[in-house]
């Protein structure tokens, strides 16, 4: 299950069903997007939570972070691979053959360029803990794909 916890210390239930929930991250309009890792999918939550399915037929989905533009990004633990969700629902490979991403981040810096945290075409890309990546390597497989 999901709680919340207010500014005054209160815990409450605010969304259950979910059978391994581990990341977390809220879009814009202040929906909270749940990884369900033995589920293989993501969850919707709206404010007044309402839960619906995102997105499904992912690989241990892990770390969450959105970008500037509302892109979804997810951490497949057991695929190695970051996915792009798009606010439409389309997903593609942003990254593969990163080893277990379990969490995402973006700094304030590249977020505006729509990529998860410290990666530029001259840094590279960092992965939260427990991984993570040199900058160089990542470097090397983005611009292989590209």
């Amino acid at each position: 299950s999901i709680t919340e916890i207010t500014p005054n210390g209160t815990k409450s239930t605010f969304a259950s069903g979910l059978s391994s929930p581990f990341g977390l991250a809220f879009d814009s309009s202040g929906n909270l997007f749940v990884s369900d890792y033995g589920a293989g999918s993501i969850t919707e939550i709206t404010p007044n939570g309402t839960k619906s399915t995102f997105a499904s037929g992912l690989s241990s989905p892990f770390g969450l972070a959105f970008d500037s533009s509302g892109n979804l990004f997810v951490g497949n633990e057991a695929s190695g691979s970051i996915t792009e969700i798009t606010p439409n629902g389309t997903k593609s490979t942003f990254a593969s053959g990163v080893g277990y991403p379990q969490g995402l981040a973006f700094d304030g810096q590249t977020a505006s360029t729509n990529v998860p945290f410290g990666f530029s075409p001259e840094q590279g890309f960092m992965l939260g803990i427990p991984l993570f990546l040199g900058l160089r390597h990542l470097k090397k497989r983005r611009n292989k794909a590209s």
